[in-house]
């Protein structure tokens, strides 16, 4: 048999599982939009999306994109902790799961720390979303509807991009899709079925939560969709198991919520106080001050870049994916499937209750909005599945599908050249990559390697961090100085004339900055000064209205020739060009 959009949507019903079970084998011969495609020719596009899908993910990461400032802010807690350590506040203000802290921390034992094994987890969390996100389609929508969902889902960049990322944003979509599955499932399967899918959420629940901040919000808005139609359920049969489980699934999502909040969430929470809120996201939260400007947010951010699907942007440039998901709303309640739209929207209106609470941000950005992409992929789809049953010729209206395919994967396409052509963010992130690959292991060749600010016990000040390079530096110091170097804890006991004593200063000046001059001159006391050498990197080099210049200075020490000499550190150092194959390397030596 042959299906149109309508078909699909019809078979996806969340009525009663007997109702849906005859709506799944309605025939709607005399329909003129019947024989558009079928069911195997689904089937086997579902598959060739699917295989599309998990290949831009994985060109993604076999890109091996250098870290950028926010994937490195995450990188310096995983690379530098414990287990144990993770679960209290993170260096740069960060907040993260602790869940996916774990997993990122068991990958580095388990594999080394490296850039590879950082982004693994996430990876196999985006890589195994695209299968997964084609299983739901497919009994949520059904027929056209789930092809179109899933090809926006397999070629949309904000999931490609995030998915091969050192945070959590992969997490967040998978753990969402895992509950709206299971939630879908209690919609679709007889009883007494039904009530497995209830025990799977109440299994599922916490552990995605511990996984993602956001499924707080999908299992609770899934608690909204389904207890009018679960209650309704359990007055028409009573004694049946579901009611049960349903009870076990209301009483685990706030108990699990409160003991991860006591675990980790509130302690990071309480650390980062309005940092964000007040600052980088304060756009993203609704201005309530002013009913006209919260107007004007709310139309912004709605065709803004977190509702583009498979692209957007800010300014409206995501207003067509709007409107798609907007017609898919109405297709779907048109067609009876109220239910089903209540379980896509209300984790979405929980978010945006959260951010009128100033308690997340809404919008602005795809990344904190990851948990919404299924739901909104899947509105796109049924809207733009009802725009082409519009089309009342079966030839134009084959047509119109195969140029919305075409064009999705010419968007697949683009995604994935530019992945390989331009494997990084930045190229000042690049040149950090290459310098820090260059130099960490050239450094501590046959020396001993200390770096100033750990062994001074001091920390950088926050104008380090706000301009983007101290997590480079940090995390790129922890994965490329060899192994079993503490760069706090150098060991002085085996400097010698074959083996100096490398002190590395990143982005201070000892002319400037008394206190260091001061601890370098009492290094001075205990070993001769043999040689300064100055690496600059991004030299000029400027990102969003930041300088992104990286100035390394290497003081090489030996032991002192005899009791009493000082040797002279010199306060203005000269620039030459150096051989070295450090990228923008200038170095100078005093002797």
């Amino acid at each position: 048999m042959e299906r149109t959009s309508e078909e699909g949507i019809r078979a996806g019903s969340d009525r009663p599982s007997a109702r849906f079970r005859a709506a799944r084998t309605e025939k709607r011969d005399g329909s003129p939009h019947a024989n558009l495609w079928s069911s195997t020719a689904i089937s086997r596009g579902l598959a060739i999306v699917a295989a599309a899908g998990v290949t831009l993910r994985l060109v993604r990461y076999l890109t091996d994109r250098p870290l950028w400032g926010d994937e490195a802010m995450i990188a310096v807690n995983v690379l530098g902790r414990g287990f144990a350590e993770l679960a209290g506040p993170l260096a740069f203000f960060q907040v993260a799961p602790i869940g996916f802290l774990g997993m990122e921390r068991a990958a580095v034992e388990w594999l080394g720390a490296s850039t590879w094994s950082l982004r693994l987890a996430p990876t196999l969390c985006a890589v195994a979303s695209v299968p997964l996100f084609c299983r739901v389609a497919q009994r949520a929508v059904g027929g056209l509807p789930a092809l179109l969902a899933a090809a926006v889902f397999a070629v949309s960049f904000a999931p490609i991009r995030h998915g091969g990322e050192v945070k959590p944003y992969a997490f967040d979509l998978l753990a969402a899709l895992v509950l709206l599955a299971l939630a879908l499932e209690w919609l679709r399967r007889p009883e007494p079925e039904r009530s497995r899918s209830l025990w799977g959420l109440v299994l599922a629940a916490p552990i995605a939560m511990a996984c993602s901040h956001p499924s707080a919000f999908v299992a609770g808005g899934i608690a909204l969709a389904l207890s009018p139609m679960v209650w309704t359920q359990a007055r028409r049969e009573p004694g049946r198991g579901t009611i049960r489980a349903w009870l076990v699934y209301l009483a685990m999502v706030p108990i699990a919520f409160s003991a991860l909040y006591l675990l980790s969430t509130g302690a990071q929470s309480r650390a980062v106080g309005t940092t964000y809120r007040q600052g980088y996201w304060a756009d993203e939260f609704p201005p309530l001050d002013n009913p006209i400007r919260l107007i004007g947010w709310l139309v912004a951010t709605h065709a803004g870049a977190a509702f583009g699907y498979p692209i957007g942007g800010e300014r409206g440039a995501s207003l067509v994916s709007s409107a798609l998901a907007m017609v898919g709303i109405a297709t779907l309640l048109r067609k009876g499937r109220g239910g089903l739209v209540a379980l896509l929207l209300a984790p979405i209106g929980l978010t945006l209750l959260a951010a009128f609470l100033g308690r997340y941000p809404y919008g602005g950005s795809a990344r904190t909005m990851q948990h919404a992409a299924p739901a909104l992929c899947l509105l796109i789809g049924v809207g733009g599945g009802a725009l082409i049953d519009q089309v009342s010729d079966t030839r134009r209206r084959r047509l119109a599908l195969r140029l919305a395919m075409a064009g999705l994967g010419l968007v697949g396409a683009v995604i994935a050249v530019g992945d390989l052509a331009m494997p990084y963010r930045t190229i000042s992130d690049q040149r950090s990559r290459d310098f820090a690959r260059w130099f960490w292991p050239e450094v501590s060749r046959g020396a001993e390697v200390g770096c100033a600010r750990a062994m001074r016990g001091t920390t950088f000040d926050g104008y380090y961090w706000r301009i983007g390079r101290l997590e480079l530096y940090l995390s790129y110091r922890a994965l490329y100085l060899p192994d079993g170097r503490d760069p706090a804890r150098p060991r002085l006991d085996l400097v010698s004339e074959d083996r100096p004593l490398r002190v590395v200063v990143y982005n201070d000046d000892p002319g400037e900055d008394a206190e260091l001059s001061a601890w370098l001159d009492g290094l001075g006391r205990r070993f001769r000064l043999r040689d300064v050498r100055e690496y600059p990197v991004n030299q000029g080099v400027f990102d969003s209205g930041m300088s992104r210049e990286e100035r390394f200075l290497v003081f090489e020490y030996v032991p002192a020739e005899a009791p009493g000499d000082e040797p002279t550190t010199p306060l203005t150092l000269g620039r030459r060009n150096s051989p070295g194959r450090g990228p923008s390397v200038a170095s100078s030596g005093a002797r």
